[in-house]
């Protein structure tokens, strides 16, 4: 397997690097505290960068323009992820939102309001939480017992998911609940995206021996969810989500 790059590649890849050159944001004046992740001042950097990517298209490259992307193939943006970890820019913030939650949302849900949410997201206004893990469920998805039920239009949601990154600052979420208990536990699993605001949700730091607080605990009391706000099947989370 050849892992040069083509003429057409090696040229895209001396373009990006020119443009993060002459427009990557001067973190100089951030003293060695601000530049960890997760402190105020680094995630405002972070924001800065992801609008400045956004507005010139290489926010998500891969993805429609109608979207915020580019129209470009994932081989650019793997070129323009290269370059920007070469320069020491990759910032973690909106990693999981973009690569992983809402690309499902994008195939799996046609609501309006839904995919309103998606501009905010690739400009960095806007971060995403993964609400998968819960203390007796990492990388078993099977073992999720958080239950959802569904009552008219809405559902209700109740337990708790664990080692969630970022969680403390995400506006949204994308969740993971059991909502058939009456079929094998690999099945009856449903995707929902939630708003972090919502009555019901707690959200617990926890503290790590670095003293960052990248991970959390967040708990779910009687939360309610539209169905519209589902993404993909009820029970089909296993497709419309990356689950393990």
């Amino acid at each position: 397997m050849n892992f040069e790059d083509s003429p057409e590649e090696a040229a895209y890849r001396a373009q990006v690097r020119g443009w993060i050159a002459a427009n990557a944001p001067d973190m100089s004046h951030l003293s060695p505290e601000e530049r960890r992740n997760w402190h105020d001042r680094h995630k405002e950097v972070a924001g800065i960068w992801q609008a400045t990517k956004a507005d010139a298209g290489y926010g998500c490259i891969s993805w429609p323009v109608a979207w915020g992307g580019a129209g470009g193939t994932s081989i650019q943006e793997a070129i323009f992820n290269q370059e920007e970890a070469r320069a020491g820019l990759q910032f973690t913030y909106f990693m999981t939102g973009l690569h992983m939650l809402l690309p499902a949302l994008l195939e799996h849900n046609k609501d309006p309001l839904s995919l309103s949410l998606i501009p905010p997201a690739v400009r960095g206004d806007k971060i995403w939480c993964q609400l998968f893990s819960e203390p007796s469920s990492g990388s078993d998805s099977a073992g999720i017992r958080s239950a959802a039920v569904k009552e008219g239009e809405e559902w209700i949601v109740n337990g708790q998911k664990v080692w969630n990154s970022g969680a403390q600052i995400a506006d949204y979420g994308m969740l993971i609940a059991r909502t058939d208990p009456d079929v094998p536990k690999h099945k009856g699993l449903t995707a929902f995206w939630i708003d972090m605001k919502t009555p019901g949700v707690e959200v617990r730091p926890i503290k790590m021996m670095s003293g960052d607080n990248e991970l959390n605990e967040v708990f779910l009391t009687d939360v309610r969810i539209p169905d519209s706000q589902r993404v993909g099947e009820v029970g089909g989370a296993g497709k419309s989500s990356f689950l393990p």
